[in-house]
């Protein structure tokens, strides 16, 4: 649950995008884009150590004020209504330090190279004004969308180019169709439980494996994006976040037990394809997935501008 402090955040965003002459469906498309990233801000903070609530108020905080940003959104959106490119682009500062700063999204027209190159100055201007040396585009922490830019956008990949930026990581995105999932076995270890922590309306689902009731082990999967949610197929697919297992109980088979769970427990509630973004420079997650079914589909990048 996002909690009162994200609720009141977007409501104030809300009527402040309205007082700024933007239209509706535009406001609901923002909200849900600036729900998803603050979750997934709140997300990296709880792995951090902080209580869920304090995460959230965090993350809120972070982000800005609503009237600065309002402003900011109706600016893009009446340049691109003129300059044939759009933009959605949330910078924030990184959680590895003050001096970095990541772009979220982007969205460019390919037919206006000069649209883009404007973008990225105007991104640059801000993070030297919030102090960094740094800009990422693409690589936060969680979602699938948000890992760097797909082999698919080489308009964008070409003007990131263009303006400095250069390759720092590379990932893959895997995909498995949850009907032809093989259940497996649960490994015979005496004690070992599960237990689900469900929250739909995330929507996030939590496996997690206990030995004699405490956790040793979690698997976190989420839904899609809500901004997304109009798709017809959006039910049917799922994405597998993270697959943690403390040292001393790895190999022995309970990470794959739970990977497999949670494929069964989707596919019988509809489900049909599950994804997973991962680092190329890490082979052992790579052979761990594509055991369990997943395949390689398209490499996406994470760039970076040094010297802004």
């Amino acid at each position: 649950m996002t909690g009162q402090p994200v609720e009141d955040f977007l409501a104030e965003l809300s009527a402040e995008l309205a007082a700024a002459g933007i239209g509706q469906p535009r406001i609901a498309e923002i909200c849900a884009e600036v729900e998803d990233h603050l979750r997934e801000s709140a997300r990296a903070l709880q792995l951090q150590g902080r209580p869920s609530a304090v995460a959230w108020q965090q993350a809120v905080a972070r982000f800005g004020e609503p009237a600065e940003l309002a402003q900011r959104f109706a600016r893009a959106i009446k340049q691109g209504d003129s300059a044939l490119w759009r933009l959605a682009s949330l910078l924030t500062r990184s959680s590895l330090g003050s001096e970095q700063v990541q772009s979220a999204s982007h969205i460019a027209d390919p037919q206006s190279r000069k649209g883009l190159q404007i973008l990225l100055e105007t991104f640059a201007q801000r993070a030297r004004r919030l102090g960094c040396d740094s800009l990422d585009v693409g690589g936060s922490g969680f979602g699938t969308a948000r890992q760097g830019l797909p082999a698919s956008c080489p308009h964008l990949i070409e003007g990131l180019q263009d303006f400095g930026f250069e390759v720092e990581q590379s990932g893959v995105l895997l995909h498995a169709p949850l009907q032809e999932a093989d259940p497996g076995r649960p490994p015979v270890i005496d004690g070992l439980t599960l237990r689900w922590r469900l929250d739909p309306e995330a929507p996030e689902w939590l496996l997690h494996a206990l030995l004699d009731g405490r956790q040793i082990d979690e698997c976190g999967v989420w839904g899609l994006s809500r901004h997304v949610a109009d798709r017809s197929d959006y039910q049917h697919w799922i994405n597998f976040e993270w697959t943690e297992v403390e040292e001393p109980y790895q190999r022995r088979g309970i990470g794959s037990w739970l990977v497999r769970e949670q494929m069964r427990m989707h596919r019988e509630r509809g489900a049909r394809r599950a994804l997973r973004w991962e680092w190329l420079t890490d082979p052992v997650a790579l052979s761990f997935y594509e055991a369990l079914g997943f395949e390689r589909r398209q490499e996406w990048w994470k760039y970076r501008k040094e010297g802004l």
